[in-house]
């Protein structure tokens, strides 16, 4: 399945994300030996239901036990709910991640699940990740196609679309975990 960029001129290079069901990017994140859940700015946006993407967040991030990055000032209100969170500026952050020495947990983390950023923002930064972190696989569950990561979710403007999405993840997320039990 092919994917337009949100903004076009985000498209770099012949090697552009594969576009992935929400089934998809539920078992891409089963499998994943140490993830790490990226937050952005755009984490705080109202869902139609009345939930935050931030919220979708959190629980994706329980479910597998990961910790959390957080690259907005919503961290203190993130670490009373989940204690696992840190704060670090993006731009430090995705240097760090193209470190394969550098973890979160003493671990070295296979796996980065991004949501809730602005897009021109992390644009910029998976362009790095994507040539000089060859160890690190990457997912965007952002409303927008990146084409800068290894999976993305198709564009989805419509927050309803958007947010049907985000349960099917987790609904799926929950069966394939229950299953590994």
């Amino acid at each position: 399945m092919a994917a337009q960029p949100w903004l076009y001129g985000f498209g770099f290079g012949i090697r552009q994300a594969q576009v992935v069901t929400p089934e998809h990017a539920a078992r891409l994140i089963a499998q994943a030996q140490n993830p790490i859940m990226v937050i952005g700015s755009e984490c705080d946006i109202k869902l139609p239901s009345g939930a935050r993407i931030v919220d979708y967040a959190l629980e994706i991030a329980k479910l597998k036990n990961m910790p959390i990055v957080a690259t907005t000032s919503i961290v203190k209100e993130l670490r009373e709910v989940y204690p696992d969170v840190r704060h670090m500026y993006i731009m430090e952050l995705f240097q760090r991640l193209i470190d394969p020495n550098w973890n979160l947990n003493g671990r070295p983390h296979d796996l980065v699940v991004l949501m809730g950023h602005l897009y021109y923002m992390i644009a910029h930064v998976l362009t790095a990740t994507r040539h000089f972190a060859k160890h690190l696989k990457t997912l965007s569950l952002e409303r927008y196609y990146h084409p800068n990561v290894n999976f993305s979710l198709q564009n989805q403007p419509l927050l309803n679309v958007y947010e049907n999405t985000l349960k099917k993840i987790l609904t799926t997320l929950r069966s394939l975990l229950e299953q590994e039990k």
